[in-house]
């Protein structure tokens, strides 16, 4: 039997969600928030100092007054409010350009962002987007013990981490593909991965008894629990799915099911 690759690859630059409205929350695979506090930023050796007016787990617009070109790099630094954390440093790479009733804003994607910042930006955006704990969020799965923890694959240079979950069982896969195909948000059991919220990386979902992968972008919206204990994992907003992704899903479920009550 001829086997299928099927890959899920979300564009990297403004991954979009599902366009269906969840109560009223932003969709993107990084979500932003309006906000405005001080920020300190130096490009061609010249330091000003301005505000970021929104944030996201992977940029942040700031306040600028002066000319710009697109792929410029900003160095940025920025203390979040009420955040213990020390200071956020790292490069910001002009992604767009606005015009607003506040004048010029600059759009900056995050580079060279140490963990620790990285976390603090992820929290402040999870408290800033709906106050959830991340239990809250967590999907548990209903259909047995045997979840087959998902093993990460340490990225190579210049490309994403992977995380490989083979569920354990036929009645587990179907599950996960349909949740998958229905809404944005996942919980993947997962041991000492080491990830990081705001981190992103590759989800791949391998189908029981096939070579099938599906792969997707995915960024850690939360990460809990270590030393393998059976709350260990991480909860994933999966990049946008289009219909044809969805599709594919749903068809791998009812092939699979089909498949499976031949032999009973």
């Amino acid at each position: 039997m001829a086997v299928s690759i099927l890959e899920t690859a979300a564009a990297e630059a403004a991954a979009s969600l599902p366009e269906r409205p969840r109560s009223g929350r932003e969709l993107r695979a990084a979500p932003r928030v309006s906000c405005r506090f001080p920020a300190d930023v130096a490009v061609h050796g010249v330091q000003r100092n301005t505000s970021v007016v929104d944030l996201s787990a992977t940029g942040c617009a700031v306040a600028w007054g002066a000319e710009v070109e697109l792929g410029e790099v900003f160095d940025v630094s920025f203390k979040l409010p009420d955040a213990d954390s020390s200071d956020v440093v790292c490069v910001g790479l002009v992604r767009s350009v606005r015009s607003t009733e506040m004048g010029r804003v600059v759009g900056l994607e995050f580079h060279n962002l140490p963990s620790p910042g990285r976390r603090a930006v992820a929290a402040f955006m999870r408290a800033s987007l709906s106050g959830e704990a991340p239990s809250e969020a967590r999907r548990h799965w209903s259909t047995g013990p045997d979840l087959g923890a998902a093993q990460l694959v340490p990225a190579e240079e210049k490309a994403r981490p992977v995380l490989r979950w083979a569920p354990g069982f036929l009645d587990l896969y179907c599950e996960v593909a349909r949740h998958i195909a229905e809404t944005e948000m996942i919980f993947v059991p997962s041991q000492d991965t080491g990830l990081g919220e705001g981190e992103r990386l590759y989800l791949e979902l391998v189908a029981p008894s096939s070579h099938a992968i599906f792969r997707l972008l995915a960024e850690v919206v939360w990460a809990a629990g270590e030393g393998g204990d059976e709350e260990s994992g991480v909860g994933l907003r999966i990049a946008g799915l289009s219909a044809m992704d969805r599709f594919l899903l749903k068809e791998s479920v009812r092939f699979m099911n089909e498949d499976s009550d031949r032999y009973r």
